[in-house]
């Protein structure tokens, strides 16, 4: 998660959090667990895209152009499937 509070420009897609990224994933689990989130499972990970509700990120990778002023209102969450044991977690437009 913490590759995700700095630009990368060599990722075509890379989310970058406004404030601290583990900080902000607790947050965004937490909603996950209590709203009751189905995630997306697919290729032996469960995938949750969750609404913050706020700005907490920008694209930061070399599609940042592309998506300048575009609000990442949501945070994608990466787990193994059927845990919780997070792989990683990124700014998503929402």
């Amino acid at each position: 998660m913490t590759k995700h509070n700095v630009p990368n420009v060599n990722k075509t897609s890379h989310g970058v959090f406004y404030d601290d990224a583990v900080g902000t994933t607790n947050d965004a689990w937490a909603r996950a667990q209590q709203s009751g989130l189905s995630p997306l499972t697919t290729d032996g990970v469960d995938i949750y895209t969750v609404p913050m509700g706020r700005n907490v990120g920008f694209a930061g990778g070399a599609d940042a152009n592309a998506l300048a002023g575009v609000p990442h209102t949501s945070v994608e969450i990466i787990v193994q499937s059927g845990t919780n044991n997070i792989i990683t977690a990124y700014p998503v437009p929402g």
